[in-house]
């Protein structure tokens, strides 16, 4: 498997060194990480390899060191992770656009759990609790207005999960 992804034939990659097959920053910290596996015999790291043709390819390295026939040496398993980070870039820039959206409305949006936890809110939302947003994610409704009101929010939040149906109300100050 990995002659195919680095485009070489067994041979010509049992010739090479893995400094040869890393990138110039794989590379740079080959040391250091053979140090932290030599100390810990265990090690789990992402690193970049360069296939024949110059593409680099990301990869999770699960190495491990142990004695064989009197040697010390080490078992390595590199695996892929192209797709993996192509859906993490995806899923930061899905979150870019949510954050994006959100806070260009002039509306208050909040994501709430059904027990009034916010999970997400909006820069207009969190401004009208005067905080802004990162402040205000993780608390319960009831810690930013009166109880009363967040009774009511609480109550409209059980009819949701009771009936799967939206709730429409328009919010005022009083709740």
């Amino acid at each position: 498997a990995a002659c195919a992804r680095l485009g070489y034939s067994r041979q010509e990659l049992q010739q090479k060194r893995v400094p040869e097959i890393d990138s110039s920053e794989s590379a740079r910290r080959f040391r250091e990480r053979a140090a932290q596996l030599e100390q810990g015999g265990e090690l789990l790291f992402e690193a970049e390899h360069v296939t024949r043709d110059g593409v680099v390819i990301p990869v999770e390295i699960q190495a491990r060191a142990f004695e064989h026939a009197g040697r010390r040496v080490v078992l390595s398993i590199a695996r892929d992770i192209r797709e993996r980070k192509r859906q993490e870039q995806a899923l930061r820039n899905s979150e870019q656009t949510k954050r994006a959206v959100l806070d260009a409305s002039t509306e208050s949006v909040l994501l709430l759990e059904l027990d009034g936890r916010i999970v997400d809110i909006n820069r207009t939302g969190a401004s009208r609790f005067g905080r802004d947003p990162a402040e205000v994610i993780g608390l319960h409704l009831s810690a930013l207005m009166p109880r009363e009101v967040a009774e009511r929010r609480q109550a409209m939040l059980k009819q949701v999960a009771d009936t799967g149906s939206p709730v429409q109300f328009e919010d005022t100050r009083d709740g």
